[in-house]
């Protein structure tokens, strides 16, 4: 279903298989607002699966103004960039802005769980990120988000490097 609403953000259905992951501010900044995002009681019988495969949970991920996505929503903007409406990257910077400004809301606690959630990095991958991270960064430099970004960055250049071969 999309959904191109004030009430809702990201909620399309991309028509063409992902492109390249786009690790960029705008894929940052969508990375923020969906950790910001809290899960009702409630699910759905069933999930989205993208066109690419991806699939969803079958949850509303509601945002502190209300604004309702979902689990997907950083998978669209990373990696179907070209299918995402100028619309909604409009709300997604508008969302942004509202959401990184300390007299709306509060600082929380960015653990590398979350991390690894809001960019859809699970299993394997995130297991060979975090062995990755230990064995090439100090123990501070294991809870800075921008750390986590560049091993990220350099583990996914080694394997669409292997693949090109």
């Amino acid at each position: 279903m999309i959904i191109l609403d004030d009430r809702h953000l990201l909620m399309i259905e991309p028509r063409n298989g992902k492109q390249p992951y786009i690790l960029d501010d705008l894929t940052q900044k969508a990375e923020l607002v969906y950790m910001r995002a809290k899960t009702p009681q409630y699910g759905y019988r069933g999930f989205h699966q993208c066109v690419c495969g991806v699939t969803s949970d079958n949850l509303d991920h509601i945002l502190p103004d209300g604004t309702i996505t979902n689990s997907l929503m950083v998978h669209y903007i990373a990696e179907h960039r070209a299918e995402v409406p100028q619309s909604e990257i409009d709300k997604l910077e508008r969302l942004y802005m509202a959401f990184t400004d300390p007299h709306i809301i509060g600082e929380e606690q960015v653990t590398f769980d979350s991390w690894c959630h809001s960019r859809q990095i699970k299993g394997n991958w995130k297991e060979s990120l975090f062995q990755h991270l230990k064995a090439t960064r100090t123990g501070a430099d294991l809870e800075n988000t921008q750390e986590w970004s560049e091993a990220w960055k350099e583990l996914l250049n080694k394997a669409t490097s292997r693949l090109t071969r």
